[in-house]
């Protein structure tokens, strides 16, 4: 239950990750607030668009695909991308209430598969 409105929890409430928000979904609404916030609404929807027509990867898959999206993301805004990268993952580990810690040597998809494996939950 949703604490403002007493009503069922959406997606775009913040909070603990719970049984009814799957990580993939987390991260999915992480990726989403970051770029909104760091970009724009309308660059959001460019991001997308591309990444679906280049890769072929739709918005929905990005999770299961962790390795993809970085890549397509660096294509588009070069070394900008990298610093996206670190922003939603430092917003996914504070959202999990985990501290981010830089690893040498890791990617992003390196990360989200850490936490898949529930090393860090």
């Amino acid at each position: 239950m949703s604490k403002e409105t007493g009503g069922p929890e959406t997606a775009s409430e913040k909070g603990p990750l719970t049984l009814r928000r799957s990580l993939d979904d987390l991260l999915l609404e992480t990726i989403d607030d970051v770029l909104r916030q760091a970009l724009g609404e309308e660059a959001v929807k460019i991001i997308y668009k591309y990444i679906e027509n280049i890769s072929h990867l739709e918005r929905e898959e990005i999770a299961e695909k962790p390795e993809v999206f970085p890549t397509e993301l660096k294509r588009l805004l070069g070394s900008g991308a990298l610093l996206i990268e670190r922003l939603i993952l430092k917003n996914l580990y504070s959202r999990l209430q985990l501290e981010f810690k830089e690893k040498k040597d890791y990617e992003f998809s390196d990360y989200i598969k850490e936490l898949r494996k529930g090393k860090y939950l």
